[in-house]
């Protein structure tokens, strides 16, 4: 009990300063955005559009460079890429303090980071959260300003499911529950697990289900298509719910390098269903990043990669550099835990990532 502690108060520390070196209210990966806007502007012909939302910093610099107004839309603006000069006056008094922004396929491209400390990082020998260290934990992980909060798999434990009646009230953060397809001899509706997943006060459900066929022989003793209806079924059932969904692809690259027509099928089955990430999931952790970046390429011709995410294991001391190669692939979702707790030798370290 006294090292479970000593390892939490440990935690909360480190996110504590990491949360104290952030310079922005979410943290964002940016990828190559100085690069591809100095490429852009070379395109003086081309036009796109970027937002740029008011009381926030001066846009003098972007307007002179030739950034003009064009139409309202909702709350924010459209601005369109004309050549330089600026062709068309802009009321500088009226739109000072303005900021531009550039959507993911122009500049800045916003990776985001789903923590799940609280639920793999808890496999690690000797640790054991109580559901008043999820809460303080948790806490410190919203003010970190990660997307998503994995807290544990509600029904499956008395911590999880006290944990999950709870009200959190984040700032930044979707509280998500963790949970697995729904098994043949039930329909979705009728699977107890999935009820449980459903009843929390969660905002999102990851599920995981197998996308290997040799996990599916082997370890839940059932045939590919009834892996692929399990998947596609639990899909419809939790996206039904109203809570967003995303699907854990466990043993994908494994899967992938066995046989890529069922791996991928697995895939479709969850997002033809409507899901909002896909996470391709490296359960064994043996998967080296030139094979990570060659299949995440891959996938993306079927899935986008803006509905693509990566959960990588560090049994050969690649996690970090497996993210990095989805991401640089085509990805946008990196799954890690502080520090890179997790069962065997742990997941991607998100205090290596974010920074």
């Amino acid at each position: 009990m006294k090292n479970s502690i000593k390892i939490t108060q440990l935690f909360l520390l480190l996110i504590f300063l990491t949360s104290c070196k952030s310079t922005a209210n979410k943290q964002e990966l940016i990828i190559n955005s100085e690069e591809q806007k100095s490429q852009q502007k070379k395109l003086s012909k081309s036009k796109m559009e970027v937002r740029f939302s008011c009381g926030e910093e001066g846009i003098s610099d972007f307007l002179n460079d030739g950034w003009i107004i064009s139409e309202e839309y909702t709350q924010e603006k459209i601005c369109t890429w004309k050549s330089f000069p600026a062709t068309k006056d802009c009321d500088m008094e009226k739109d000072k303090g303005c900021k531009i922004t550039t959507p993911d396929k122009i500049g800045e491209e916003k990776v985001y980071l789903f923590d799940t400390t609280l639920r793999d990082g808890q496999q690690t020998t000797g640790v054991n959260f109580s559901v008043s260290d999820k809460m303080i934990i948790s806490q410190h992980l919203d003010d970190l300003g990660v997307d998503y909060i994995e807290g544990g798999w509600p029904g499956a434990n008395p911590t999880d499911t006290e944990f999950f009646n709870k009200d959190h009230g984040f700032n930044n953060a979707k509280l998500t529950a963790f949970g697995m397809t729904k098994k043949s001899e039930h329909s979705a509706k009728n699977d107890p697990m999935l009820a449980s997943l459903i009843n929390s006060k969660s905002s999102s459900v990851c599920l995981f289900g197998k996308s290997w066929d040799f996990q599916v022989d082997v370890a839940l003793g059932i045939t590919n298509e009834e892996n692929l209806e399990n998947i596609s079924e639990s899909a419809k059932h939790i996206i039904g719910s109203g809570k967003e969904f995303m699907f854990d692809a466990e043993h994908f690259f494994d899967g992938y390098k066995s046989n890529p027509d069922y791996a991928l099928k697995c895939l479709k089955a969850a997002y033809d269903q409507g899901a909002r990430w896909i996470v391709l999931c490296d359960t064994n952790g043996g998967t080296l990043p030139h094979e990570v970046s060659k299949i995440v390429s891959e996938v993306i011709k079927h899935i986008p990669g803006e509905n693509l995410g990566i959960h990588a294991h560090n049994d050969t001391e690649n996690a970090v550099a497996n993210s990095l190669a989805a991401v640089q692939a085509g990805a946008r979702q990196i799954q890690g835990t502080i520090n890179g707790l997790g069962e065997r030798c742990g997941n991607a370290n998100l205090m290596s990532l974010i920074p």
